[in-house]
């Protein structure tokens, strides 16, 4: 039985790896069963060491650890970048399978998933927007007429959180993750916080929400089972 958890299926997921999956929150008992054929995973505080035991021993396995970065972001004059507020109803755009290689994301580093369903997964994950199913808002950045980079958010009143955010490789370390997100902030005036969390081995993304005056707030440890 469960103590003080919510299994709840994942619709999504389950359409992508073709079996059932579920999000687990909480707690669990040590004699709790998990249905065969099925992928489940949670996120759990990293101090949480008790309960980490208890999913170690179902045979869990910790995929990744992340870090979530919060911060009240200071707004910057524009570059005057092409960046796009895409509509939901602006179905007619192309984007690279380069922007959906999220090699630190715990997908890719789920040796049971194969990467052409990771990325499979992350380019459905974007469509949602265009289906209402996921995501506040979405900017593009264009160079010669080609996505080179885009980023999803999530809108919880003052508080902006990233969703997705990617850059085509060749474009990178050129400062437009940062205009991206000040180019949603010069739009949105009301918003005021910024939220995001990556993996604990992404350098890279950990430098640059720190250079964008973001703070670590939280910890988390993430799991998979496949039964």
């Amino acid at each position: 039985m469960l103590n003080n958890a919510v299994v709840k299926k994942d619709n999504f997921l389950s359409s992508i790896l073709n079996k059932s999956c579920y999000a687990i929150k909480g707690s669990i008992k040590k004699n709790f069963t998990f249905k065969n054929n099925s992928f489940y995973y949670l996120k759990m505080e990293a101090s949480n060491k008790g309960q980490q035991r208890v999913f170690l021993k179902k045979k869990f396995e910790l995929i990744e650890k992340n870090l979530i970065f919060f911060g009240k972001y200071k707004k910057k004059k524009s570059r005057n970048l092409e960046i796009v507020n895409v509509k939901r109803n602006q179905r007619k755009m192309k984007f690279s399978s380069d922007l959906f290689k999220f090699e630190n994301s715990r997908f890719f580093n789920d040796r049971r998933i194969p990467k052409k369903t990771s990325i499979n997964l992350k380019q459905k994950w974007l469509n949602n927007f265009f289906k209402r199913k996921r995501g506040d808002k979405l900017y593009v950045l264009k160079k010669n007429n080609e996505i080179v980079g885009y980023i999803l958010m999530f809108i919880v009143k003052n508080l902006a959180i990233i969703d997705l955010i990617n850059i085509k490789t060749n474009y990178r370390k050129k400062g437009f993750a940062k205009e991206i997100i000040n180019e949603f902030f010069l739009n949105h005036s009301k918003i005021k916080y910024l939220q995001a969390g990556t993996q604990s081995k992404n350098k890279s993304a950990i430098s640059f929400y720190k250079s964008i005056g973001l703070k670590l707030i939280k910890k988390l440890n993430v799991y998979h089972l496949h039964t």
